[in-house]
């Protein structure tokens, strides 16, 4: 009898450490794999590492830019540059939540309008382009300019709130179109119309 519970004892054994877990807690293997979605109009970009700063000899010894690896994560970026339409709508989202006419909102407005005297040049006829380049409708696919970095990141930072604000709404945690405060009959008389009567 002891010998037949030590032999059942040594298979027991020899079993549990035959496994290739290794005792290891791996958790439970999916049979799907998951994929982000891709967003509309946009391209993945591919995470990697690259060296940034000098790679060349420093004669002076001031290091004033050694060479680092820096790695990035695979991130999303559109397949064209913001267009005026599209900064046209981060407009009309600002005029909407924070109205000009309001004293204290006034500056916030006034801060996110790009520079359009960019197009000022002394030698040439560019007033056309200063005053109708961002609000003609002629205009509204081509790339928006004047935008300093600060309004960049703003831009940004506001069209990622609105993906999110979409991934919300698709999975019913968010009533469609709930952050608009715009009735159904304005949002129609502005997409019949120019630009100049949407308040841009």
């Amino acid at each position: 009898m002891k010998k037949a519970i030590l032999y059942v004892f040594v298979i027991t054994i020899m079993y549990g450490c035959g496994s290739n877990d290794r005792g290891e807690l791996v958790g439970v293997k999916s049979k799907t794999k998951w994929f982000s979605e891709r967003p509309f109009g946009m391209v993945p970009i591919p995470g990697g590492s690259f060296t940034m700063g000098r790679q060349d000899e420093d004669l002076t010894g001031t290091m004033s830019a050694p060479a680092r690896t820096v790695s990035l994560s695979q991130f999303y970026m559109d397949e064209t540059e913001v267009t005026n339409l599209m900064y046209s709508e981060y407009l009309d989202w600002i005029k909407r939540v924070y109205p000009p006419s309001d004293e204290k909102f006034k500056e916030i407005y006034a801060s996110a309008v790009p520079d359009t005297l960019v197009w000022r040049n002394r030698l040439g006829n560019s007033e056309v382009y200063v005053e109708n380049y961002l609000r003609h409708p002629a205009f509204m696919n081509y790339p928006v300019v004047g935008v300093s970095w600060i309004q960049a990141v703003q831009y940004a930072e506001w069209r990622s709130d609105r993906v999110a604000e979409m991934g919300l709404q698709k999975e019913g945690y968010l009533e469609r179109d709930s952050q608009l405060s715009a009735s159904a009959e304005e949002k129609a008389a502005c997409r019949s119309s120019t630009f100049a009567t949407c308040g841009v």
